[in-house]
Protein backbone atom coordinates (compact mmCIF):
# COMPACT_ATOMS: atom_id res chain seq x y z
CA UNK A 1 0.00 0.00 0.00
CA UNK A 2 1.41 3.45 -1.11
CA UNK A 3 2.40 5.88 1.86
CA UNK A 4 1.74 9.40 1.41
CA UNK A 5 4.42 11.77 3.66
CA UNK A 6 4.49 15.82 3.73
CA UNK A 7 8.00 16.77 3.90
CA UNK A 8 7.75 20.45 3.37
CA UNK A 9 11.14 22.37 2.17
CA UNK A 10 12.08 26.04 2.86
CA UNK A 11 13.06 26.80 -0.44
CA UNK A 12 12.01 27.17 -4.41
CA UNK A 13 8.41 27.93 -3.91
CA UNK A 14 6.64 31.46 -4.09
CA UNK A 15 3.15 32.42 -3.21
CA UNK A 16 -0.03 31.65 -5.43
CA UNK A 17 -0.90 35.33 -4.82
CA UNK A 18 -4.68 34.28 -4.15
CA UNK A 19 -5.22 32.63 -7.62
CA UNK A 20 -7.41 29.13 -7.30
CA UNK A 21 -6.12 26.07 -7.96
CA UNK A 22 -7.13 24.94 -11.75
CA UNK A 23 -4.97 22.50 -13.40
CA UNK A 24 -3.17 19.37 -12.56
CA UNK A 25 0.23 19.54 -14.44
CA UNK A 26 1.88 15.86 -14.85
CA UNK A 27 5.79 15.51 -15.42
CA UNK A 28 8.49 13.12 -15.22
CA UNK A 29 11.59 13.80 -13.25
CA UNK A 30 13.89 12.76 -16.48
CA UNK A 31 16.30 11.03 -14.16
CA UNK A 32 16.51 7.13 -14.19
CA UNK A 33 19.55 7.16 -12.27
CA UNK A 34 19.40 4.30 -9.40
CA UNK A 35 18.00 5.93 -6.21
CA UNK A 36 16.25 8.63 -8.02
CA UNK A 37 12.79 8.34 -6.00
CA UNK A 38 10.90 10.22 -3.83
CA UNK A 39 12.98 11.28 -0.92
CA UNK A 40 15.61 11.54 -2.75
CA UNK A 41 14.17 14.11 -4.73
CA UNK A 42 13.12 15.91 -1.33
CA UNK A 43 16.18 16.19 -0.29
CA UNK A 44 17.76 17.56 -3.81
CA UNK A 45 14.84 20.03 -3.65
CA UNK A 46 15.54 20.70 0.05
CA UNK A 47 19.13 21.26 0.05
CA UNK A 48 18.85 25.14 -1.42
CA UNK A 49 17.69 27.07 -4.42
CA UNK A 50 17.23 25.06 -7.51
CA UNK A 51 15.30 27.18 -9.37
CA UNK A 52 12.10 24.53 -9.98
CA UNK A 53 10.41 22.75 -7.34
CA UNK A 54 7.21 20.62 -8.03
CA UNK A 55 4.75 19.76 -4.98
CA UNK A 56 4.43 16.14 -5.09
CA UNK A 57 6.87 13.11 -6.40
CA UNK A 58 5.35 10.08 -7.09
CA UNK A 59 7.52 6.45 -6.65
CA UNK A 60 6.74 3.21 -6.80
CA UNK A 61 6.25 2.90 -2.85
CA UNK A 62 5.49 6.12 -1.71
CA UNK A 63 4.02 9.61 -2.56
CA UNK A 64 6.13 12.71 -1.07
CA UNK A 65 4.62 16.19 -1.02
CA UNK A 66 7.75 18.86 -0.93
CA UNK A 67 5.60 21.88 -1.22
CA UNK A 68 1.75 22.49 0.52
CA UNK A 69 -1.25 22.65 -1.93
CA UNK A 70 -1.71 26.96 -0.72
CA UNK A 71 1.78 27.70 -2.31
CA UNK A 72 3.25 28.19 -6.07
CA UNK A 73 5.68 25.63 -6.81
CA UNK A 74 8.05 26.51 -9.69
CA UNK A 75 7.17 23.32 -12.42
CA UNK A 76 5.67 24.80 -15.70
CA UNK A 77 8.14 28.00 -16.47
CA UNK A 78 5.89 30.66 -16.17
CA UNK A 79 7.60 33.54 -17.81
CA UNK A 80 11.15 32.10 -18.24
CA UNK A 81 12.71 29.47 -20.53
CA UNK A 82 9.95 27.14 -22.20
CA UNK A 83 7.05 29.12 -20.18
CA UNK A 84 4.34 30.44 -22.65
CA UNK A 85 1.53 29.73 -20.35
CA UNK A 86 -0.68 28.47 -22.80
CA UNK A 87 -4.57 27.85 -22.29
CA UNK A 88 -3.98 29.91 -18.95
CA UNK A 89 -1.74 27.55 -17.11
CA UNK A 90 0.76 29.19 -14.36
CA UNK A 91 1.96 27.89 -11.46
CA UNK A 92 0.14 30.37 -9.33
CA UNK A 93 -2.92 28.04 -11.11
CA UNK A 94 -1.62 24.70 -10.73
CA UNK A 95 0.01 22.19 -8.82
CA UNK A 96 2.86 19.82 -10.12
CA UNK A 97 3.24 16.61 -9.91
CA UNK A 98 6.65 14.38 -10.87
CA UNK A 99 6.63 10.94 -11.82
CA UNK A 100 10.08 9.03 -10.77
CA UNK A 101 11.62 6.91 -12.93
CA UNK A 102 14.50 5.49 -11.30
CA UNK A 103 15.81 2.62 -13.04
CA UNK A 104 15.91 0.70 -9.62
CA UNK A 105 12.02 1.46 -8.92
CA UNK A 106 8.71 -0.49 -9.95
CA UNK A 107 7.60 1.71 -13.29
CA UNK A 108 4.23 0.11 -13.08
CA UNK A 109 3.50 0.44 -9.88
CA UNK A 110 4.70 4.51 -9.54
CA UNK A 111 2.43 4.70 -12.38
CA UNK A 112 -0.18 3.15 -10.41
CA UNK A 113 0.31 5.44 -7.47
CA UNK A 114 0.82 8.30 -9.56
CA UNK A 115 -2.91 7.81 -10.61
CA UNK A 116 -4.11 7.35 -7.37
CA UNK A 117 -2.92 10.71 -6.26
CA UNK A 118 -4.28 12.10 -9.44
CA UNK A 119 -7.79 10.99 -8.50
CA UNK A 120 -7.52 12.44 -5.13
CA UNK A 121 -6.14 15.61 -6.20
CA UNK A 122 -9.13 16.01 -9.12
CA UNK A 123 -11.97 15.11 -6.09
CA UNK A 124 -10.41 17.56 -3.53
CA UNK A 125 -10.02 20.64 -5.98
CA UNK A 126 -12.90 19.62 -8.47
CA UNK A 127 -10.56 19.98 -11.55
CA UNK A 128 -12.39 18.78 -14.76
CA UNK A 129 -10.44 16.19 -16.57
CA UNK A 130 -9.95 18.57 -19.65
CA UNK A 131 -7.39 20.91 -17.11
CA UNK A 132 -5.30 17.59 -16.61
CA UNK A 133 -2.12 18.28 -18.55
CA UNK A 134 1.17 17.70 -19.22
CA UNK A 135 4.74 20.09 -19.11
CA UNK A 136 4.07 20.13 -22.58
CA UNK A 137 0.98 21.25 -22.84
CA UNK A 138 1.75 24.31 -21.16
CA UNK A 139 5.17 24.87 -22.56
CA UNK A 140 6.16 22.29 -25.44
CA UNK A 141 9.26 20.95 -23.42
CA UNK A 142 9.18 17.19 -23.95
CA UNK A 143 7.63 16.03 -20.45
CA UNK A 144 6.71 13.47 -19.03
CA UNK A 145 8.94 11.96 -21.60
CA UNK A 146 7.65 8.55 -20.99
CA UNK A 147 4.39 9.14 -21.78
CA UNK A 148 4.96 9.84 -25.40
CA UNK A 149 5.30 6.36 -25.93
CA UNK A 150 2.30 3.76 -26.82
CA UNK A 151 -0.10 6.05 -25.83
CA UNK A 152 0.30 6.59 -22.71
CA UNK A 153 -1.53 10.00 -21.73
CA UNK A 154 -4.31 8.82 -23.51
CA UNK A 155 -4.26 5.55 -21.49
CA UNK A 156 -3.57 8.06 -18.76
CA UNK A 157 -6.72 10.07 -18.76
CA UNK A 158 -9.00 7.23 -19.14
CA UNK A 159 -7.66 6.13 -15.51
CA UNK A 160 -8.06 8.96 -13.80
CA UNK A 161 -11.53 9.21 -14.31
CA UNK A 162 -11.79 5.14 -12.94
CA UNK A 163 -13.41 5.24 -9.57
CA UNK A 164 -10.53 6.10 -6.31
CA UNK A 165 -8.83 2.58 -5.40
CA UNK A 166 -6.62 4.33 -2.93
CA UNK A 167 -7.91 6.84 -0.33
CA UNK A 168 -5.36 9.34 0.25
CA UNK A 169 -5.42 12.02 3.36
CA UNK A 170 -3.81 14.72 2.04
CA UNK A 171 -3.78 16.99 4.94
CA UNK A 172 -1.02 14.43 7.04
CA UNK A 173 1.58 11.84 6.29
CA UNK A 174 -0.58 8.64 6.16
CA UNK A 175 -1.35 5.27 4.79
CA UNK A 176 -3.05 5.26 1.55
CA UNK A 177 -6.54 3.18 2.22
CA UNK A 178 -8.27 0.66 0.23
CA UNK A 179 -11.52 3.27 -1.10
CA UNK A 180 -13.81 0.09 0.27
CA UNK A 181 -12.44 -0.38 3.64
CA UNK A 182 -12.31 3.82 4.38
CA UNK A 183 -16.07 4.40 2.89
CA UNK A 184 -16.65 1.23 6.09
CA UNK A 185 -14.98 3.16 7.80
CA UNK A 186 -16.57 6.28 7.41
CA UNK A 187 -19.83 4.46 7.71
CA UNK A 188 -18.95 2.81 11.04
CA UNK A 189 -17.72 6.28 13.01
CA UNK A 190 -21.12 7.61 11.41
CA UNK A 191 -23.27 4.94 13.46
CA UNK A 192 -20.69 5.77 16.52
CA UNK A 193 -21.16 8.99 15.62
CA UNK A 194 -25.08 8.62 16.27
CA UNK A 195 -24.70 6.68 19.10
CA UNK A 196 -22.32 8.64 21.35
CA UNK A 197 -24.88 11.51 20.95
CA UNK A 198 -27.48 9.14 22.03
CA UNK A 199 -29.03 8.29 25.27
CA UNK A 200 -27.87 6.72 28.24
CA UNK A 201 -28.71 3.03 28.83
CA UNK A 202 -28.95 2.00 32.29
CA UNK A 203 -27.29 -1.07 33.26
CA UNK A 204 -26.97 -3.16 36.64
CA UNK A 205 -23.70 -4.73 37.28
CA UNK A 206 -22.87 -6.69 40.08
CA UNK A 207 -25.89 -5.14 41.84
CA UNK A 208 -24.95 -1.55 41.00
CA UNK A 209 -27.09 0.61 38.52
CA UNK A 210 -24.95 2.57 36.29
CA UNK A 211 -25.88 4.24 32.86
CA UNK A 212 -23.66 4.15 29.46
CA UNK A 213 -23.55 6.01 26.58
CA UNK A 214 -25.95 4.19 24.04
CA UNK A 215 -29.81 3.36 22.34
CA UNK A 216 -31.98 1.50 22.34
CA UNK A 217 -32.96 0.61 18.61
CA UNK A 218 -36.22 -2.05 17.71
CA UNK A 219 -35.22 -3.61 21.33
CA UNK A 220 -31.74 -3.96 20.92
CA UNK A 221 -29.81 -1.98 23.24
CA UNK A 222 -26.38 -0.67 21.75
CA UNK A 223 -23.64 0.88 23.62
CA UNK A 224 -20.73 1.86 23.95
CA UNK A 225 -18.01 -0.33 23.78
CA UNK A 226 -14.92 1.55 26.01
CA UNK A 227 -18.29 2.56 28.36
CA UNK A 228 -18.68 -1.12 29.01
CA UNK A 229 -15.41 -2.47 28.93
CA UNK A 230 -14.14 0.49 31.74
CA UNK A 231 -17.36 -0.57 33.79
CA UNK A 232 -16.17 -4.16 33.69
CA UNK A 233 -12.43 -2.60 34.89
CA UNK A 234 -11.29 -3.69 31.13
CA UNK A 235 -8.35 -1.69 29.46
CA UNK A 236 -9.83 -0.97 25.87
CA UNK A 237 -7.21 -1.05 23.10
CA UNK A 238 -6.69 -0.91 18.84
CA UNK A 239 -4.29 -3.09 17.16
CA UNK A 240 -3.55 -1.62 14.38
CA UNK A 241 -2.16 -4.80 12.56
CA UNK A 242 -4.79 -6.82 13.12
CA UNK A 243 -7.42 -4.21 12.76
CA UNK A 244 -9.50 -5.38 16.21
CA UNK A 245 -9.94 -3.90 19.06
CA UNK A 246 -8.98 -5.47 22.37
CA UNK A 247 -9.76 -5.83 25.60
CA UNK A 248 -7.57 -6.88 28.54
CA UNK A 249 -8.48 -7.34 32.09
Amino acid sequence: MVNFRFMPINYNYSSRKGKKIEYLVIHDTGNSGVGANALNHFKFFGGGNRNASAHYFVDDHEIVQIIGDSFSAWHCGDNQGYGRALNGVRNCTSIGIELCINSDGNYGKAYENLVELVKNLIAKFNVPIKNVCRHYDVSRKRCPGTFFTKNLWEKFLKDVQEPIKIKLDLSKSSPGVPAQEKALKERIDKVMENILKADKVKINLNGKNIELRGKNIQGTNYVAIRDLAEALNLQVGWNQDKKIVELRG
